[in-house]
C-alpha cells in the first residue's frame, strides 16, 4: 500500500505567512500500525510543530501520536476516514488519491492469481474452495474501495473498479453501477462511455451500448491515442453489426480506416478491416469482403488469418487456383502450420483434384487434431482417391454417421463397392447424392459400374 501525499492549504493556528503543509500517511507495515507524519514546509518553529499538534489532536480524536509530528492507528478503517478528510481538506482527490490509482493502473493491468489448475483463483473454475475464492476476490477489491472511501468523486477509480468487476469477476451488474457512477462525474469522459457500453453489451442491452458507445465516438478528442480512438471506433462497429445495422458499421469502418491507407500497413487498422470484411462478407458483397481482408493482410503482415480468409471466400466463390495461392502464402506464414492453415490447403488440393499433394497437410492436421471430424471426412476422400480403400472407410464411417458432405458420401460409396463388395450400401449413399445434386460428378457412373456390374478395380 503506498504513501498517500497531500497538501493542506491553511490550518487553522499557523502563522499566516507559513506555507501549506504535506501530509504523508503511509503503512508502517508492522502489525498493521498505520503513521501519519506532518512535514512542514517553510521555516521550522516550535509554535508551528505545536499548531500541528493541536490541529491533528482536534481533528482525529481516535489517532495515538507515536512521536512528534507523526501518529498512528491500528485501525484500517480509521486510517481510511482520515485519508478521505485529509483529501477533502487538500482540495481534492489529485492530492489523496494519485498514488494509489496508480497503483490500480498497474494492479489492473496485472496477471491474476492463479489456483493449482490454473484458473484465476476467484473463477467459477477454480480447484479452491469457496472460502478462499471469495477471500481472493475480495482481496483483489479492495485497493479499489480503499480509493472510493478516500475519493468517492474520482471517476476513474470508478471506472477502473468496473472494469475489474465485469472483466476479472463477471459482475456485470456491480460494475454497471460503478460505470455509471463514473459517467455521472465525467460526463465528458470518451473512455468512460465506451467502457459502460462494454457492459451493456455484455448484459444483452444493444440499444443502451449503441447510445454510450456513439456518445463516446462524438467525445473523442485530439489528444485521444490514435489507437484507443480507432479502438472506439470499431467497437461502435461491433455493436452496429450485432444490431443488423451492417451498412452503417461498413460506412463507419471506412472512414476510420480508409482502404487506400491500408498500403502504408497501419498497424491499427487492422481491427476496422476486419470487421469491415465480416459485415461486407454478411451483406453478401463476397468481392468487396475479400478486398476488406487484402487490406486486413497489409496491416499484420505476419499474419495468417486475413489470408486465409481471403481463400475462404475465394473457395466459395469457386477460384480454387487463387485460393490455393493464398492458402499457401498463409501456410508460409506459420511456422510449424496449424490445424485451420493446414486443413485448408489440404482441403483445397483435394477439391483441386491432387490427392497426392494434400495428403501430407492433412496427416500433419490428422496429427495435430486426431478427433477432429472436419480433418476426418477430408483425409478420407483423399485416401479414398488414392484407392487407400482400408485407410478411407473406419474416417469415412465415423464422418458419415455424422454429417452429410457429398464429397464424402461419394468416397465412402466407392470404399463400400469396392472393398466390401456391399452394392446396396453403395447405392445408398449414391441415391442420397443423387437426391440432393443430380449432376454430382462422379455419382452416376458409378451407379452404372454398380447396376452393370462392372468388374471392380
Amino acid at each position: 500500500m503506498p504513501d498517500i501525499a497531500l497538501r493542506i492549504p491553511v490550518i487553522a493556528g499557523l502563522p499566516p505567512h507559513h506555507a501549506p503543509f504535506e501530509f504523508t500517511l503511509s503503512p508502517s507495515g508492522e502489525g498493521g500500525v498505520l503513521t501519519i507524519p506532518i512535514v512542514p514546509r517553510g521555516p521550522e518553529s516550535f509554535a508551528v510543530s505545536a499548531a500541528q499538534e493541536a490541529w491533528v489532536s482536534a481533528h482525529f480524536a481516535g489517532l495515538e501520536m507515536c512521536f512528534a509530528g507523526a501518529w498512528r492507528t491500528g485501525d484500517a478503517a480509521v486510517w481510511a476516514q482520515v485519508a478521505a478528510d485529509l483529501c477533502g481538506r487538500a482540495g481534492g482527490p489529485p492530492y489523496a488519491v494519485r498514488a494509489l490509482l496508480e497503483e490500480l493502473r498497474v494492479r489492473y493491468v496485472a496477471n491474476p492469481p492463479r489456483a493449482p489448475n490454473g484458473r484465476p483463483l476467484w473463477a467459477a473454475g477454480a480447484d479452491v474452495d469457496d472460502a478462499t475464492r471469495q477471500a481472493a476476490r475480495s482481496a483483489d477489491l479492495a485497493d479499489f474501495d480503499r480509493v472510493l472511501q478516500a475519493a468517492p468523486q474520482h471517476a476513474e477509480a470508478w471506472q477502473l473498479r468496473g472494469l475489474r468487476r465485469m472483466r476479472e469477476h463477471d459482475d456485470y451488474v456491480g460494475a454497471l453501477q460503478d460505470l455509471n457512477h463514473a459517467v455521472e462525474l465525467a460526463p465528458t469522459s470518451w473512455r468512460a462511455r465506451t467502457d459502460r457500453a462494454a457492459v451493456h453489451l455484455a448484459l444483452e442491452q444493444l440499444a443502451e451500448a449503441r447510445s454510450d458507445a456513439q456518445r463516446g465516438v462524438e467525445l473523442l478528442d485530439r489528444d485521444a491515442p490514435p489507437a484507443a480512438a480507432m479502438e472506439a471506433k470499431v467497437f461502435l462497429a461491433q455493436i452496429l453489426k450485432k444490431q443488423g445495422a451492417l451498412q452503417e458499421a461498413v460506412e463507419l469502418l471506412k472512414r476510420a480506416a480508409p482502404p487506400h491507407r491500408a498500403k502504408s500497413g497501419q498497424p491499427g487498422d487492422y481491427g476496422a478491416h476486419r470487421v469491415r470484411a465480416e459485415c461486407l462478407r454478411e451483406l453478401g458483397d463476397a468481392q468487396g469482403a475479400l478486398a476488406a481482408w487484402q487490406c486486413a493482410a497489409l496491416c499484420v503482415p505476419d499474419s495468417s488469418w486475413p489470408l486465409q480468409q481471403c481463400a475462404q471466400i475465394l473457395w466459395t466463390q469457386g477460384d480454387l487456383a487463387q485460393a490455393l495461392e493464398f492458402a499457401t502464402r498463409a501456410c508460409a506464414k506459420e511456422q510449424p502450420p496449424g490445424l485451420d492453415v493446414l486443413l485448408l490447403r489440404g482441403g483445397l488440393l483435394r477439391a483441386l483434384d491432387q490427392p497426392k499433394k494434400a495428403l501430407p497437410f492433412l496427416q500433419k492436421a490428422s496429427e495435430l487434431a486426431p478427433d477432429d471430424l472436419c480433418v476426418k471426412g477430408e483425409l478420407g476422400v483423399v485416401l479414398a482417391k488414392l484407392a487407400r480403400w482400408h485407410e478411407a472407410l473406419p474416417l469415412l464411417d465415423l464422418y458419415r454417421a455424422q454429417v452429410t458432405w457429398l464429397p464424402a458420401l461419394l468416397a465412402h460409396a466407392e470404399c463400400r463397392w469396392r472393398l466390401l463388395d456391399d452394392a446396396g450400401g453403395a447405392l445408398q449413399d449414391l441415391n442420397e447424392i443423387l437426391e440432393t445434386q443430380p449432376d454430382f460428378p462422379g455419382a452416376a457412373a458409378l451407379v452404372d459400374e454398380i447396376l452393370l456390374g462392372r468388374v471392380r478395380s
